[in-house]
């Protein structure tokens, strides 16, 4: 008789092979055993590539409802701090806001409902840290009271007269011009012969078929160190007061300021989310990035700032040079001996 610990361990063999058996034969079962048990569960072939999760988000729901439509997509006037590549904006498809900045790379950096995005590459070694949340509410209050109202409108002079010289060579006069040089082709025709009247206007015709040479970008007028936004809004707001009953402005001079870019540059989280918060979204994007590209080059691509705005805020003209286009223009602020001089003397007097 055999010996009940030997029958014992012979029952857990096999127990322990009646368990591991329908794995070891789906394994090596041929591959049209595998192919026929996928498809009466359901699987699809090996052979066949699956689905992607994208594909599948693609299929109608099967309770009618509709499909999240796609999400908008707008050039940035960001480059990538990653590759230096031009990036596109993906709006969110909520209604809270938010969204992406994308370069063709795939790097992708997330906007904040507020609007701002983060450019500020992790593990560079930066000085730039910004201002604290105290120092900018205080900065605004002192702001919004008004002391520094008459030097910004001189800045946002010079920024309208930079505007106006990149608009004036860029169109070359306009259409205005266009269509009179047009009216005096049509009445030089009279002078000449039909044959001629002709071929003057098959060549009108044959030129106006072409196609328009791409449209250049908007100019783009950057605030390197932006703090809380107060200085680039009202320049916004200067730029684009050109209703009829506002400014009297123009209507051909409205048409052409309205085609203006806004950025905002700044080392601070929290100064880069009040600026986003006072900056209209539809033509300014902030981004937290040392303006002074110091530790790593700005966001922005080579000559493609218009005009750029510093005030009383750290700069390197290397920098600036750098992204400022054709006959672009640095306007800054800096302060004189004199700076506030009124403050010093009064806590001066307070400390004796």
């Amino acid at each position: 008789a055999p010996r009940p610990d030997i029958a014992r361990r012979r029952d857990l063999a096999d127990a322990r092979l009646a368990m591991s058996s329908p794995a070891i034969c789906l394994a090596r079962a041929p591959r049209s055993l595998v192919a026929a048990k996928r498809a009466s569960s359901g699987s699809a072939p090996s052979n066949q590539p699956r689905v992607a999760a994208a594909s599948r988000a693609a299929v109608p729901r099967s309770d009618g409802a509709a499909s999240p439509p796609p999400a908008a997509e707008t050039s940035s006037c960001f480059a990538c701090p990653i590759c230096a590549g031009a990036m596109i904006r993906r709006a969110s498809s909520s209604s809270t806001g938010g969204g992406a900045l994308a370069c063709a790379l795939g790097h992708s950096f997330d906007v904040a409902k507020d609007g701002h995005v983060n450019l500020m590459m992790v593990g560079r070694v930066s000085r730039a840290t910004g201002d604290t949340a105290e120092m900018l509410a205080a900065r605004r209050r002192f702001l919004n009271a008004g002391h520094y109202t008459d030097a910004s409108n001189v800045a946002n002079a010079l920024i309208a007269r930079a505007l106006d010289d990149f608009f004036d060579r860029d169109t070359g006069g306009g259409e205005d011009d266009r269509e009179e040089s047009k009216t005096m082709a049509i009445q030089s025709d009279v002078a000449l012969t039909p044959r001629r009247r002709r071929i003057a206007a098959n060549k009108r015709r044959s030129r106006a078929a072409r196609p328009a040479p791409a449209a250049p970008p908007p100019p783009l007028v950057v605030d390197f160190g932006c703090g809380e936004g107060w200085w680039l809004a009202r320049a916004i707001d200067a730029a684009m007061d050109a209703s009829p009953g506002g400014a009297g402005v123009a209507p051909g001079k409205m048409k052409k300021m309205k085609k203006i870019a806004f950025a905002a540059l700044d080392a601070s989280p929290a100064a880069a989310r009040l600026a986003a918060r006072i900056l209209p979204p539809d033509v300014a994007e902030v981004a937290v990035a040392d303006a002074t590209g110091a530790a790593a080059p700005t966001p922005l691509a080579d000559a493609s700032v218009a005009v750029a705005l510093s005030v009383f805020a750290p700069r390197r003209p290397s920098e600036l040079v750098r992204v400022l286009g054709d006959r672009g223009v640095v306007v800054v602020a800096s302060p004189g001996d004199d700076h506030l001089a009124e403050l010093r003397e009064r806590g001066t007097r307070e400390a004796l």
